[in-house]
This record gives structure tokens, sequence and C-alpha cells, in this order.
């Protein structure tokens, strides 16, 4: 059976028999990357995913300020990247500024993380450049801004409460 691998050429693993770490420590390292990168790219299905295994916002708290900030324009509509950088920045009165590099890096993982969803919908021709390409917020994403600003507000309310000297977390 060849596995491929992107680290190597194609590993060869005889058929029903198993590679040992003392064998070619270099080869079986290989090999157990390439398998795990084939599973995860090729095994998984939406019909294996159970509800445990479907990321709550939960996983993703507290959000940095910058990925808080995506979402928080997302939420008004779709964006394409300039943009997202440019309202981020006026939000958050220049707290949060986004460079390209870092930014698209930020919105890849969100992408991964189920958080935003790259649009389908394109603005008129005139109107638009072909190479942008348009983020909007998921359900999940949607969810996950909701549970970090509650949690924020709690604290927010925990510290005026102690700094009033009552104790609201009592």
């Amino acid at each position: 059976m060849q596995v491929p691998c992107a680290r190597s050429r194609a590993t060869r693993i005889d058929k029903g028999r198993s590679l040992t770490p003392s064998e070619s420590p270099r080869i079986y390292s290989a090999s157990i990357n390439c398998l795990s990168i084939v599973r995860r790219r090729f095994c998984a299905t939406p019909t294996e995913t159970t509800v445990s295994d479907r990321p709550t916002p939960e996983t993703f708290l507290p959000l940095k300020p910058d990925a808080f900030y995506v979402l928080l324009v997302l939420l008004h509509g779709e964006r394409h990247g300039y943009a997202i950088m440019r309202e981020a920045a006026e939000r958050s009165n220049g707290r949060v500024e986004l460079q390209a590099g870092a930014l698209y890096r930020l919105l890849a993982r969100m992408l991964d993380d189920g958080l935003v969803v790259e649009s389908q919908r394109r603005p008129a021709a005139d109107a638009d450049d072909e190479r942008r390409r348009y983020y909007r917020v998921t359900a999940l994403g949607k969810r996950t801004i909701a549970a970090d600003a509650e949690r924020m507000a709690s604290l927010a309310e925990a510290a005026r409460a102690a700094l009033s000297g009552q104790s609201a977390l009592a």
C-alpha cells in the first residue's frame, strides 16, 4: 500500500505488517505522520461526527481582541479583508490594528474552526474586485462572540462591585 506524505516521497508499507520505531525511525515517523494526515483529511465524514465532537462556543473562550473585533465587524454584514481591517480599527478606536498577514492567518484559523465562512455572494461586478474574498460569521461564530461578551460583562460587573466595596461573586 502506498501512503502519500507531504514531507517525503511515498513510503511503502507491507500489507499486514506493522512498522516499529526500531526498524527505521525515519520511515516509522513519516508513516505515522502521513496516516494521521490522511485520516484527518479523508476519513472523517459528516455522518461520523456526533454532538460531542462539535465545538462549542466555550471551546474558543476567551477570544483574543483581534478575533473578537473580526467577529464583531462580521456581525454587521459580509466584508472583505481590507474592510475588516479598517472597520476593526475604527470600532476599537485604534486599539486593534490588524496587519494584512496577521488578519489572513486569523481568518484562515477562524475558517478552520467554523467561526466564519467565505461568502459566495458578491457585490455588483462594477463595484467589486474579483480578487476579493468576502467573509461572513457563522451561527457558531455568533454564539461564540455572544458568550465572550457575556463573560466580559460579568467580569466588568465583578470589577465594579469590587471597586465599590461589594462582592459580586458571593
